[in-house]
């Protein structure tokens, strides 16, 4: 049995029968009940999203570019986070900082 509670989950060895194993990841993306998370954060399941995560970032950099703004305000602008540690997370975050070292 798997019984999970918060971060942690206390796991019990168990058998399980099987013809065939299917390992995949989930078709809904979890907010985990965090206020604010559907309406302003960018999910990354779908082709889709990844372009428009990308035209998010290089619009970032387009408005880091207008003149005027000082140090500060183009450190906000360029300040990024990267919610999730999975695999997709640790790629995704590792192509950002590329992406900002050699494109950006």
């Amino acid at each position: 049995s798997v019984i999970c509670d918060g971060n942690s989950c206390d796991i019990t060895d168990f058998v399980v029968d099987y013809d065939k194993l299917v390992i995949t990841i989930g078709a809904q993306t979890n907010t985990f009940g965090i206020p604010g998370v559907r309406e302003y954060c960018n999910f990354l399941k779908q082709v889709e999203d990844a372009k428009n995560i990308r035209t998010a970032i290089i619009n970032c950099f387009e408005r880091a570019n207008i003149p005027g703004l000082s140090d500060e305000e183009k450190i906000s602008v360029l300040t990024f986070a990267v919610i999730g540690a999975g695999p997709t997370g640790i790629e995704f975050a590792a192509e950002l900082r590329d992406f900002v070292e050699q494109d950006g």
